[in-house]
């Protein structure tokens, strides 16, 4: 068997997020404008992995042998960054890093009203239903006072385990052994033990404030962002996973003149 951790990072001003020049121009997040070079985590960086494997072959009554065998795999998946629902400064470009308020007294929210998709919620309702999802949220609470960075706030993590079964039927011809083996492969076998196991998991909050604009004196105020009409005080995610289990065959048999060739065969059921 084998294990292995690996710690990955590395910085960008830019990660070309569009198909074209202007896409990937104003889809970069930023505290300033767009053209601003601001220096953040890469988005194609996976932080922390975890992998390891382990395997075992038992031979028994002289003509079988089964193997065992384990992998799993645990990794934060990606990062994502938390921006203002509007044009916060001006520039056309609705991706302006989001302000994370130290308390109550450093951002002013305003009412909501009634919508097809928003509820109507006091001010003091918003503030206090934000600052929970602050606290709930590890990025933002260890950033309160600052700018939310690009790419600074990690993804829900996710453990994965796999299973192999080999079993060997195998003989003696002449000075050659001949083996039929059928394998039985279990992708993301956590997930067929339990539905909640093995679940890669995606935040869909990613801008809890909407700039609501700026009140008499000049100062920006805000809305909470809600979900299906109702304000939320921890992340949003969904989950996605499948689980495959497939039935592999090898036929080894023997050739005088050649190296055996092989027959193989293979079933696979996919399970979601």
């Amino acid at each position: 068997g084998s294990f292995a951790y690996t710690y990955t990072t590395y910085n960008e001003v830019t990660s070309n997020p569009g198909a074209q020049a202007s896409s990937a121009w104003n889809g970069n997040p930023n505290v300033g404008t767009q053209n601003a070079l601001e220096m953040y985590n890469s988005a194609y960086v996976i932080p922390h992995r975890i992998i390891g494997n382990f395997s075992y072959r038992k031979e028994y009554v002289k003509h079988l042998a089964t193997t065992f065998s384990l992998f799993y795999e645990g990794a934060s998946q990606g990062l994502f960054t938390y921006t203002v629902n509007g044009d916060l400064n001006n520039d056309a470009n609705s991706v302006d890093l989001m302000y994370i308020p130290k308390d109550a007294t450093d951002i002013i929210f305003v009412p909501s009203t009634a919508s097809a998709t928003s509820n109507v919620y006091s001010a003091q309702q918003q503030s206090d239903a934000f600052f929970q999802f602050v606290e709930n949220s590890p990025s933002l609470k260890k950033n309160k006072g600052r700018y939310a960075q690009r790419n600074g706030a990690s993804q829900p993590w996710y453990d994965r385990v796999d299973v192999k079964i080999l079993q060997d039927l195998f003989t003696n011809i002449g000075k050659r052994r001949n083996t039929i083996q059928i394998s039985l492969d279990i992708l993301n076998f956590t997930n067929m033990i339990n539905k909640d196991w093995g679940v890669l998991k995606a935040t869909t909050v990613r801008n809890p404030l909407v700039f609501a604009g700026y009140n008499a004196a000049g100062a920006p105020t805000y809305r909470m962002t809600q979900v299906n009409k109702e304000l939320f005080k921890v992340q949003q995610v969904h989950g996605v996973c499948s689980s495959v289990l497939g039935i592999f065959s090898n036929r080894y048999y023997l050739d005088t003149k050649e190296s055996p060739p092989k027959i193989r065969g293979a079933l696979f059921l996919l399970l979601q």
